[in-house]
């Protein structure tokens, strides 16, 4: 069985490695990348924007969040309602990602509706509307959202968690924004930083669709030719400034009828060789961690442990628990067991399956592809960089993987909400 499912996967990835992908020059700034698939009825656009919290300070968090909530609703040449009326006639959805590292803003239509979805985008990014009336609406409901999860007190915990672990580091600069910073947004700023990134950072444009390349390309040279300025180079990002060992700070919000706890820790950046093995090394000690918080000791129903995937990079634990000292306590055994015991082979060929059935599910979806397209470019220069991956975890040895997760299980900074 573990043959056919291996003999199956391979097949998927050796479909998405032939696919058909065009590079274009869009402008100094600005390149196309266009994966033409035949076979596609929807058709899916991606604008990636490198920098991410580097592309502004703290006191400006949440405004590339913000103009994309705008770019969405409206243009200087569509109304609400009449961007409203278009996106129920095309068949639209909308998605944006506002990260550490990058901003995406992701559309998907049929492939008859492609220009005209198209063209309205670009026109809204090139003529914005951030009027007085429209963005104190936003920034209301940017705020409500804020406050929310503020009240949510498993949200709370990984605010407290990042307050403190990026302190003195340019990640502080949250991309969904505090509430301080979201009041103090005004229409010049979302004007001005618009500009200045569409004029000094790369930008991907990821497309996957059914329509010919041939036919397109004047297209989005045309509507998309207005980004053009000259890339500025990224600052490079500083490791976090942590102390060594372990530390816990304890939060009392109050009325809880159970208890949050996580920690964050270094591990290594996205573009390290020891990512894959540390990744994967983490999955595997999520899995033991669960089983023995959940099923030996009862202790919850939620344990996570797992790696994250940014550029300046950084592991988790999270459980929510009434006895948190002792969940904290047998995370730690686990950890002790991990260092001195290993992990097994067949741990890491069961993960392996997880990961290439994720990745081909993952691709199914258009948006999906459209996205891994743009994001595997920008921050590797690589447009297959997951294809690559999941070929990479075919070689993975449990050595490897105990000797690297070994490395970066330390220097545990515990957050406690009660």
């Amino acid at each position: 069985m573990k043959k056919i499912f291996l003999v199956f996967i391979l097949t998927t990835i050796f479909i998405f490695s032939f696919s058909e992908v065009f590079k274009e020059k869009i402008s100094k700034n600005v390149e196309l990348l266009y994966n033409y698939v035949p076979e596609n009825d929807i058709s899916a656009v991606t604008i990636f924007i490198e920098g991410g919290s580097l592309n502004y300070d703290y006191e400006k968090s949440g405004i590339e969040n913000l103009i994309f909530r705008l770019v969405e609703k409206c243009g200087k040449n569509y109304s609400e309602s009449k961007m409203n009326e278009l996106m129920d006639k095309y068949f639209v959805n909308v998605s944006y990602e506002n990260s550490y590292d990058y901003s995406s803003f992701t559309f998907s239509t049929l492939n008859k509706y492609l220009f005209d979805v198209t063209k309205i985008f670009a026109d809204n990014f090139k003529e914005p509307n951030f009027s007085d009336e429209i963005l104190k609406k936003e920034k209301d409901k940017m705020i409500d959202e804020i406050k929310s999860k503020e009240e949510d007190p498993d949200e709370l915990l990984y605010l407290k968690l990042n307050d403190y672990f990026f302190k003195n580091h340019p990640y502080i600069a949250n991309p969904e924004g505090y509430i301080e910073t979201v009041q103090n947004l005004k229409s010049i700023d979302l004007y001005d930083h618009l500009k200045k990134i569409f004029s000094s950072r790369r930008v991907i444009i990821s497309v996957v669709s059914g329509v010919p390349f041939k036919e397109v390309k004047k297209f989005f040279k045309e509507n998309f030719g207005f980004i053009n300025g000259k890339v500025e180079k990224v600052e490079s990002l500083k490791n976090f400034n942590l102390c060594e060992g372990d530390t816990l700070l304890k939060y009392e919000k109050g009325g809880l009828q159970t208890k949050y706890l996580g920690c964050k820790f270094k591990v290594p950046s996205i573009k390290d060789k020891e990512y894959l093995p540390v990744r994967v090394g983490l999955s595997i000690l999520s899995k033991r961690v669960y089983e023995t918080l959940r099923t030996k000791h009862g202790l919850t129903y939620a344990a996570y442990v797992g790696a994250s995937n940014k550029l300046a990079n950084y592991g988790v634990f999270y459980v929510s628990t009434p006895y948190p000292d002792s969940a904290m306590k047998l995370y730690r055994d686990e950890v002790e067991k991990v260092k001195k015991e290993g992990i097994k082979q067949e741990e890491i060929d069961d993960m392996k399956n997880i990961y290439q059935t994720s990745f081909f599910l993952d691709n199914e979806r258009t948006s999906n592809r459209s996205f891994a397209l743009g994001y595997n470019y920008l921050l590797f220069n690589d447009y297959e960089y997951d294809i690559k991956f999941i070929k990479e975890l075919e070689k993975l040895k449990s050595k490897t993987v105990t000797d690297a997760v070994s490395k970066y299980l330390k220097d545990f900074k515990f957050i406690l909400v009660e």
